[in-house]
């Protein structure tokens, strides 16, 4: 089982495979976060994307931004434990709090009308949809003089170009930079369920991320651990090579023959 996802344009295009994480990676990655609170509050995301590196598979030419990490991690939390999130919300406007699903989608904004080439004065610059907040020239991977048709290919070359624009072309650049790249937008729009209004959460800080990836809490998984065995005769092995929803439902399911088998004795 695995997910092949697609964003981006030009030469900056992505295409990634995703390979569901398993229970046994999951409570891992719920006693790092316990162990290393402090710690996960700045590096959590990149510390546990390194975790899951063999759970994605992808061209070792991508350099990846931190908002492409962010992403790829939610995006294994929707096929490893569920397409949403279940939150506890404080509203900032009545400040009390509420219970809502999170959707783990409208993460990324294509460029409307992708545009893979700048025409302006003798050159032609080719556009790559890049992720970072580096200098403008990262964002094109050729410049070519129209007059001879000469390509500006080698990366001091290109470096050189940038360099020496004026300020009215890198504004012309700028300008087109944002029309075409790719954005990852980590917010959720929600509504109070008490005062009706309109507001906001925040879903990019490490610590909100990691703590997405599972739905349970260390002590809750160790309950579950202990009542799948004891109840439900399923070894430890067995447990911990369930994908986390896989093992949520058949909690639900031995839940529901237990209740049903306390009801049948007289």
């Amino acid at each position: 089982m695995f997910k092949t996802i697609k964003y981006g344009f030009g030469q900056g295009s992505r295409t990634i495979e995703l390979i569901p994480y398993k229970s046994w990676q999951e409570r891992e990655i719920l006693l790092a976060c316990s162990l290393n609170e402090e710690e996960f509050e700045n590096t959590g995301v990149d510390k546990i994307f390194d975790y899951l590196k063999d759970n994605i598979i992808y061209n070792k030419d991508y350099i990846l931004s931190k908002d492409e990490k962010i992403y790829l991690l939610y995006m294994l939390r929707s096929i490893s434990v569920g397409e949403s999130i279940n939150s506890t919300n404080t509203c900032p406007h009545c400040q009390k709090k509420f219970d809502a699903e999170l959707p783990i989608d409208g993460f990324i904004i294509e460029p409307k009308n992708f545009n893979e080439s700048l025409i302006f004065d003798d050159f032609t610059c080719y556009f790559k949809d890049t992720y970072t907040n580096s200098n403008i020239d990262e964002y094109f991977y050729k410049v070519v003089y129209n007059i001879n048709k000469d390509e500006i290919i080698l990366r001091d070359d290109i470096q050189n170009f940038f360099d020496n624009i004026n300020v009215e072309n890198e504004n012309t650049i700028l300008n087109f930079i944002k029309e075409n790249r790719t954005i990852f937008k980590f917010i959720c729009k929600k509504k109070c369920k008490h005062c009706k209004e309109d507001f906001q959460i925040p879903m990019d800080s490490d610590t909100y991320v990691t703590s997405t990836l599972s739905e349970d809490s260390l002590i809750s998984l160790y309950k579950t651990i202990s009542n799948l065995n004891f109840h439900g005769k399923y070894t430890k092995t067995d447990i911990d090579g369930m994908l986390p929803f896989e093992r949520s439902i058949l909690v639900s399911l031995l839940e529901t023959n237990l209740k049903e088998l306390k009801e049948a004795r007289p």
